[in-house]
């Protein structure tokens, strides 16, 4: 699916939360896996994106001697300038949904503990499903697995999630959307 038709059905099309929650239990940095089987994919509940538009390349540079910009030798890297910019980059960032498509969907949610009778919910708009209308089931079958720090063996369960049977087809609000923005520029 085009980057541009992903971001546009990120927007408009309702998100996904996921709720994790222990019974009797205190948890200490559980990790779970939650894999989704067949034609489905994740993408980022976004912002309305940008209409892509066809532009010139950019000019070559300036004929003469070349400064690299400030890179460490030999990566590509650049070099953080603030201490802010080191810090940010490390450790997990717990409670976020990180997913990966790939003919259908894995999802991971990394927290920092669980408590019984605490449920933990991502974000309102963590992420949403999309699926193409004949290849939609009724429901995503899935399994989950959960890793915790100081259990041996991981804990595992299936869930399902319900599809709607309301076929949201899309090629209208992609025409407004589309009509919208070439009207105001």
């Amino acid at each position: 699916m085009d980057c541009f038709v992903r971001s546009l059905l990120g927007h408009m099309l309702p998100a996904y939360t996921i709720r994790l929650a222990t019974h009797g239990r205190y948890l200490s940095k559980p990790r779970f896996h939650i894999h989704l089987d067949g034609d489905v994919e994740a993408t980022d509940k976004t912002s309305p994106p940008a209409v892509p538009t066809m532009s010139l390349p950019d000019p070559p540079r300036s004929w003469g001697p070349y400064t690299p910009p400030n890179y460490l030798p030999g990566i590509n890297i650049p070099i953080p300038t603030r201490q802010s910019d080191i810090l940010e980059n490390l450790g997990p960032s717990y409670g976020a949904v990180s997913f990966d498509n790939s003919g259908s969907v894995d999802l991971s949610v990394e927290l920092q503990d669980l408590r019984p009778g605490e449920p933990f919910t991502t974000e309102p708009d963590a992420f949403v499903l999309l699926c193409e209308a004949e290849k939609a089931p009724q429901a995503f079958d899935g399994t989950w697995l959960a890793t915790v720090e100081g259990h041996d063996e991981p804990y595992r369960g299936a869930l399902s999630i319900p599809v709607s049977e309301d076929v949201c087809d899309v090629t209208d609000r992609l025409d407004r959307y589309l009509y919208r923005y070439f009207e105001e520029t």
